[in-house]
């Protein structure tokens, strides 16, 4: 039987209708609205507005029943705290146990599918989208009451919340808000700053500075600090970073470190589309692209000067980035670790996000230490190249990024004294890392402590290669 949704948008300044969806036993049906076509509003996919093709069709299959664009709007299955949140929240509506995990995902994005990541928000009709955007704003939480809500978000992501009563604590503050990817909890809100622009913990969930919020758990101790360092060293290295703010709440003897990064995909309140380039790349060869680690750097420079409006600031970009990713340890910068910001005709690279150094918690996940998530000049990535799913250094590694750069066309004199450029930026990164960890972690997080030395070791030989010349 085929089930119905509907797509609007606050991107002009008030709702509109944006598309019909219509799911069928084989694929995703979304369709434009005339109204939107004729106000020119931007749909959920860049690649089919620069081909003006106002219909999309979405195949179903085993591994990708909903496309990347809508996926974003729901957390992941992980024992995501978002997930149990808006799971119980769904039931209270319908049954969904039992259900078909397609059909789950259909009710959950029509459930809370809104004030997500990007431009779109999903409904069930037009009634819904309509009562929708005539609902107040929830009252700011006091410091108390947002101590208590990020107490209770971490022990539900740590799978510690002792009854429901903890869960009813979130619920009630929160309400069905929509995912966000990724292994640490994260959840969009607002926070409230004071007149020297700090954040001194007031959460504001519909006011405010609209923010992206991070929580720090057992599972990997340290990271929300040593990912603000990491945003800090991306900024030295001249590239945009959000604004960020960090607060260390504390409920009942319990500790909770948030980082709350401001959202890009927000200006004054209204919605820019953001969408990521593994989404634009499996829009424009869904045939080729059913995960976040495939393809190659190349594809993605390929989709970057197809979207782009400045190719050549977005491409010194993308080249600084993926050193960067070396130089930090941060073998995860998969495809959905990068966006495009803007609609057809003012699409750029986004700022950076997610700069998470995960190579130090390689004993955390098999595939956390590894030289590159997306290959580039013939290696790395999660296939069959050399050093591929490697934690080992190659020592020609200058070569091969040197080699991607004059891919792009880019001289090979600018690739070699950029890349020596941002060794030299980044040359007290292994001992700020280090000190970073060492002073987070404390007594509770022993058991799953980071591997600091082997971590510290592995920058060291990057550091070693990208001295070398030979491009």
């Amino acid at each position: 039987m085929d089930k119905y949704g509907v797509l609007w948008t606050r991107y002009s300044g008030s709702p509109v209708k944006l598309a019909e969806m219509t799911l069928t036993p084989s694929e995703l049906r979304v369709t434009k609205t005339k109204e939107a076509i004729d106000l020119g509003l931007p749909g959920i996919s860049l690649v089919h507005d620069k081909l003006n093709h106002p219909t999309m069709v979405f195949p179903r299959t085993p591994t990708s029943n909903l496309p990347p664009q809508l996926r974003v709007l729901m957390p992941p299955r992980n024992n995501n705290p978002q997930y149990v949140i808006l799971s119980k929240l769904l039931e209270r509506r319908i049954n969904i146990r039992g259900m078909p995990i397609i059909d789950q995902e259909w009710e959950m994005l029509l459930f809370a599918g809104r004030n997500g990541i990007g431009h779109v928000d999903a409904f069930k009709s037009d009634q819904d989208a309509e009562r929708y955007y005539l609902i107040p704003s929830r009252k700011d939480l006091s410091k108390e009451g947002s101590s208590a809500l990020w107490a209770a978000f971490k022990r539900i992501a740590e799978g510690t919340a002792s009854n429901d009563d903890e869960i009813e604590e979130i619920i009630e503050a929160v309400g069905p808000t929509p995912g966000v990817t990724g292994l640490n909890p994260k959840l969009l809100t607002g926070i409230t700053l004071n007149a020297n622009g700090d954040w001194d913990g007031v959460t504001s969930p519909d006011n405010g500075t609209l923010v992206l919020a991070k929580i720090d758990t057992p599972h990997y101790p340290g990271l929300i600090p040593l990912e603000h360092l990491c945003y800090q060293y991306h900024k030295l290295a001249g590239l945009d970073i959000p604004r960020i703010w960090r607060h260390e709440f504390e409920f009942k003897s319990e500790k909770v470190s948030v980082m709350a990064t401001e959202r890009f995909d927000r200006h004054h309140g209204l919605p820019i589309p953001l969408e990521s380039l593994y989404s634009i790349l499996q829009s424009g060869s869904p045939g080729k692209f059913f995960d976040t680690t495939d393809g190659s750097m190349e594809d993605v420079w390929k989709a970057l000067k197809l979207v782009s409006e400045n190719s050549t600031l977005d491409r010194a970009d993308l080249f600084t980035r993926l050193v960067m990713s070396f130089l930090t340890g941060n073998g995860d910068l998969h495809l959905e670790n990068w966006a495009i910001l803007g609609a057809n005709g003012n699409a750029r690279l986004s700022p950076v996000f997610d700069p998470a150094p995960m190579r130090a918690y390689r004993g955390m996940r098999a595939n956390h230490d590894i030289l590159s998530a997306i290959s580039f000049s013939g290696i790395g990535g999660m296939g069959d190249l050399p050093f591929a799913q490697s934690g080992k250094t190659p020592d020609n590694l200058f070569e091969k990024i040197c080699d991607f750069g004059v891919h792009m066309g880019m001289s090979a004199k600018h690739c070699r004294d950029r890349v020596a450029e941002l060794v030299n930026i980044t040359k007290d990164y292994p001992d700020h890392a280090a000190s970073t960890i060492k002073a987070s972690v404390n007594q509770y997080y022993k058991p799953k402590l980071p591997d600091i030395d082997g971590f510290i070791t592995t920058l060291g030989q990057v550091r070693d290669a990208c001295n070398k010349s030979g491009c």
